[in-house]
């Protein structure tokens, strides 16, 4: 049996269960922890689910086994409200595979990020502004999916002024290779593409206004179709941003896999550095600890779906109707 098929028969057992951790385990009897662990979930994420079976890992860890995928998808949703909980601190995660677990590693191992030299890339103007001491922090977002970047930077950086924004995310560049630079007003372009010797496909950027370019406090480029940005607010607050090109419906079932596996672990590492997510933040007052700028493809369900249960704003583009 080959590689792809074992990994897949791995995931597809594995498709209703959730590890919980945090949680103090008094036994290891499967069915006490089962009603226990029921009881724990419907009271602290205020959701019905159905526990087909529960056991004990370690002290604090515990696999759970769900009747129905939707009941996973309930708990995902609503593990936020997991933060309430002032006396214990509790994790719900997805139950990975080997394979996926490995890859987590991986990634966080590889992506350290670069830490940029802001007295490098600093406009001298901006270094004299004041900070703004408000509170709120609103910037303006576009979204501008080119089809190729190439010949079209004095268009994009025009658009970029004309229209007043703080940051542009641009997909689909076909840009290779990894890197920043500053263009001709002295704003920051931090692109992420393929590697040099691929055939030019995909590709995520951002333009950031050269005011804001002094908050960059790390970017990562985890692949042709994911790039993540950090800034600090004003009030030194870490926001991060993430450029996502999805894959379309008649891709490799493998680049999808891939695709929503990078994601996940990728949301996932935003959480833990920016804090609260679970907020209820609107494009009109606050930005969101963590903002999704995506140009949505065919798999409009599903990136919509991903971001509704990790509870991001998003902000998108769209293609010609005709």
């Amino acid at each position: 049996m080959g590689n792809d098929k074992v990994e897949w028969l791995e995931k597809q057992k594995r498709k209703n269960n959730v590890v919980i951790q945090g949680k103090k385990l008094d036994t290891n009897d499967t069915e006490i922890l089962k009603e226990g662990m029921k009881a724990m979930i419907e009271q602290e994420l205020e959701i019905t689910v159905q526990v087909k079976s529960a056991y004990k890992l370690g002290e604090k860890t515990c696999l759970i086994e769900l009747e129905r995928e939707e009941d996973k998808v309930n708990i995902m949703k609503n593990k936020y409200k997991l933060k309430n909980n002032k006396e214990e601190r509790i994790f719900i995660n997805q139950d990975e595979t080997k394979k996926e677990r490995e890859k987590a590693k991986k990634l966080k191992k590889e992506n350290t990020g670069q830490k940029l030299k802001v007295t490098d890339l600093a406009n001298e103007k901006d270094k004299n502004r004041k900070v703004n001491q408000k509170k709120e922090i609103i910037w303006k977002i576009g979204t501008w999916n080119v089809r190729s970047i190439q010949g079209k930077e004095k268009e994009l950086e025009e658009e970029f002024d004309d229209l007043g924004l703080d940051l542009l995310a641009v997909t689909e560049t076909k840009k290779k290779g990894k890197g920043l630079l500053k263009t001709d007003a002295e704003h920051l372009f931090i692109y992420s593409g393929v590697q040099e010797r691929n055939r030019a496909s995909a590709g995520v950027g951002c333009i950031i206004h050269r005011k804001l370019s002094q908050q960059v406090h790390e970017w990562k480029g985890w692949s042709e179709r994911i790039l993540s940005i950090e800034i600090k607010d004003n009030e030194e607050h870490i926001k991060t941003i993430i450029i996502v090109y999805g894959p379309n419906e008649d891709d490799k079932a493998q680049t999808k896999d891939t695709f929503w596996e990078d994601l996940t672990i990728i949301t996932e590492e935003a959480k833990g550095k920016s804090g609260d997510l679970a907020g209820q933040a609107s494009a009109q007052d606050r930005l969101d600890q963590s903002i999704f700028v995506q140009h949505l493809t065919q798999h409009l369900g599903n990136q919509m779906q991903h971001c509704r249960q990790e509870r991001h704003l998003v902000k998108t583009t769209f293609g010609d109707s005709g």
